[in-house]
C-alpha cells in the first residue's frame, strides 16, 4: 500500500484533527490534515460506504469500498457538528476523488455517546439516504469499537462516560459481544471482569482505566486509533445491512438510559431499533 496523502489547510477557520499514515496509530493532533488511503480502487459493483460518527466531541468520517479505506478523516471541530459535518463530507470524497451520488450505504454510529451528537448524526444520515435514495444502517458504537480490535487476545472493553459515575460498556473477545452493552459503575465492571489475565480498554473514555491496569499486570489501554474504529463502523454497517437491509425509518439512537435533555453523554434506548442492529455475532465464552 503506497503512502497516505496529507493536505493542511492553511488559512481558513481550522480545527484539531486526528489522522495518520494508514495502518499507524496517530500520537499527534495537527490542526487539520486528512488522509487518503491510495493504491485502492474502487471494485466493479462494490459497495460504496460512507461512515458517520458524531458520539463524540471527535468528528470522525470514513469512505470505503469493499476492499478497505479510501479516505477519513477525524476533526475536533470549533463549530458544533452540526455546523461541520456536511462541509467535512464534502471535503473528505473530494480528497477521495468522488462524490456523494457515487455513495451506496451509510453506515452511521447509534450510540450509546453524546445524545445531541447521535441526533445530528443521524438526521443528518437519513436526510442524505432520503436525498440520495440510498440505504442507511444504524451501528452500535460500542460493537464497532470492539470489532476495531478483533484481533487483541483476551478481552477488549470500550468504555464511555456515562456521566453520574457509570460507564456504557461492553465485553468483547474476537469482536464477538460477550453479554449484553452495560451501563454499570466502575466497581461493578472490575468485579464483572473478575481476575481475568488480559484485558484491553479502547473508546473515547479508554483513558479512565489507566490506574486500573497498573494494578493488573496483562491489563492495558489502546492507543486511540481512529482510522481504524471509523473503518470498523463501516466495515460492520455492511455486515448489518447484508444481513437485515436497511434500518428503519423510525429508528433512531438505542438508549441504555433515558435521555438527560440537558445534554451530556447519553445511550440509546431498546427498542425496535436493538434487534435491528444487532448482527448474528458469533457467541464468545473465553
Amino acid at each position: 500500500m503506497e503512502r497516505a496523502d496529507y493536505e493542511t489547510s492553511a488559512g481558513r477557520n481550522t480545527n484539531d484533527h486526528h489522522s495518520g499514515r494508514p495502518g499507524q496509530c496517530p500520537h499527534y493532533r495537527p490542526r487539520r490534515i486528512m488522509a487518503r488511503v491510495s493504491g485502492l480502487e474502487p471494485m466493479e459493483r462494490s459497495i460504496m460506504t460512507l461512515a458517520i460518527d458524531t458520539s463524540t466531541a471527535v468528528l470522525k468520517l470514513g469512505y470505503l469500498n469493499e476492499r478497505g479505506l479510501l479516505a477519513w478523516s477525524a476533526a475536533h471541530p470549533s463549530r458544533t457538528h452540526a455546523e461541520q459535518i456536511l462541509p467535512e463530507m464534502e471535503a473528505l470524497l473530494t480528497r477521495a476523488g468522488t462524490a456523494l451520488n457515487e455513495v451506496n450505504l451509510i453506515a452511521v454510529n447509534a450510540g450509546p455517546g453524546s445524545f445531541t451528537g447521535l441526533r445530528i448524526g443521524i438526521a443528518t444520515a437519513k436526510g442524505l439516504s432520503a436525498a440520495l435514495g440510498i440505504p442507511l444502517v444504524l451501528v452500535p458504537g460500542l460493537d464497532a469499537a470492539g470489532q476495531a480490535w478483533s484481533k487483541e487476545n483476551g478481552i477488549v472493553v470500550p468504555l464511555i462516560d456515562a456521566r453520574k459515575h457509570r460507564l456504557y460498556c461492553a465485553r468483547y473477545h474476537r469482536g464477538s459481544r460477550i453479554g449484553d452493552w452495560m451501563d454499570i459503575d466502575l466497581q461493578a465492571l472490575l468485579d464483572v471482569l473478575g481476575t481475568k489475565e488480559e484485558v484491553h480498554f479502547c473508546g473515547p473514555d479508554r483513558d479512565i482505566a489507566e490506574s486500573i491496569c497498573l494494578e493488573h499486570p496483562g491489563w492495558s489501554v489502546l492507543p486511540e486509533d481512529p482510522e481504524r474504529e471509523i473503518t470498523a463502523l463501516a466495515q460492520l454497517g455492511l455486515l448489518l445491512y447484508k444481513e437485515k437491509g436497511p434500518a428503519d425509518e423510525s429508528a433512531g439512537p438505542i438508549y441504555l438510559r433515558d435521555p438527560d435533555i440537558g445534554g451530556g453523554h447519553q445511550s440509546s434506548s431498546r427498542s425496535s431499533a436493538e434487534s435491528a442492529a444487532r448482527p448474528s455475532l458469533k457467541p464468545s465464552n473465553p
